[in-house]
């Protein structure tokens, strides 16, 4: 017998309406390779609806004669395109039976989404045992819990174009090369957290909180540290956007509703644009201290960042 194991995320979403923006970001449609046993690829459909027979709850389906004159079960049709999928080949061999043991696919999924934001999640893992090319086993993974689940701010393009997919194969090499601090995991973390929880208040927490584990620097003027530093980091990013103070000022203030209880009263569409333009910060400063080292020497350190954006002078 040939064995061999291969992990795997299907990525499942809802077409977009909009013929122009599908025109002008095609959805990955070839197979880009991430790294020698990673890869982003589009997925056969009848193996596509195995995986996700094994991972969804199979319940109990109404049952018909078939041309045999057998009981055949009758699903419900499934209309939801399956547009790629997130692949590992020879996963570790130490364990057979458990999906992405050490964490590999998780980490490139997360980087994904510091290219462009997606859904793609755990709820269709799986760990796929063949016998050459004979399926012989589907063992499903995290298909519940933390992770099982992913939502995104910007509802407009919720996939992965083939530039966005060689984009990450170079994020990925970069970000394999060399450690991290613990402050700059956490960051990561806390982006990564952000997409796995639906509701925009906690989301903007998290967020708010992974830009303050790199800008701020001291314990007291916690305030004045984020809205003064903010305004720098956004500067420093390849990002066409002004952030006002006025704006950094309201991020701040909708951080610290959220963060002491209060009320929000704010419309969510004037929520949606304090979040956006946060996550987006925060997303493309990963981004840049993954690619550049220098700027992560600097941001990763706290008398540099503390020196180069001093405080305006107390009021």
């Amino acid at each position: 017998m040939n064995i061999n194991y291969l992990d795997i995320a299907l990525f499942s979403s809802e077409w977009s309406e909009d013929s122009e923006l599908k025109q002008k970001y095609p959805i990955l449609k070839k197979k880009v390779e991430i790294s020698e046993d990673l890869s982003i690829a589009p997925i056969d459909r009848k193996l596509a609806d195995q995986i996700i027979d094994c991972c969804e709850p199979r319940g109990l389906f109404d049952k018909h004669k078939n041309q045999d004159g057998e009981m055949e079960e009758c699903r419900p049709l499934r209309v939801t395109p399956i547009m790629y999928a997130f692949a590992r080949e020879k996963p570790p061999e130490s364990d057979t039976f458990n999906w992405d043991v050490d964490n590999k696919l998780k980490t490139l999924i997360a980087l994904s989404r510091i290219i462009h934001p997606t859904t793609i999640c755990y709820q269709y893992s799986a760990k796929l045992k063949f016998d050459g090319d004979e399926l012989l086993n589907i063992i499903p993974g995290l298909t519940s819990g933390p992770g099982s689940l992913a939502y995104i701010a910007d509802t407009g393009r919720n996939w992965l174009t083939e530039g966005d997919a060689k984009e990450l194969e170079q994020l990925w090499s970069f970000y394999t090369r060399r450690n991290f601090s613990d402050q700059c995991s956490k960051t990561m973390w806390y982006f990564e957290y952000a997409f796995q929880n639906y509701f925009l208040e906690i989301r903007c927490l998290l967020i708010a909180a992974g830009i303050e584990s790199l800008i701020n620097t001291d314990s007291d003027r916690s305030t004045k540290q984020f809205i003064y530093r903010i305004q720098k980091l956004s500067e420093l990013l390849d990002w066409n956007f002004n952030l006002s103070k006025t704006m950094a000022d309201d991020m701040y203030g909708l951080r610290s509703k959220v963060a002491h209880g209060e009320l929000i009263n704010a419309a969510p569409k004037k929520i949606l644009e304090l979040y956006k333009p946060m996550e987006d910060i925060l997303r493309l400063t990963l981004k840049k201290f993954i690619i550049d080292e220098d700027f992560y020497a600097f941001i990763s350190d706290k008398d540099k960042v503390r020196n180069a954006w001093p405080l305006p002078k107390k009021d």
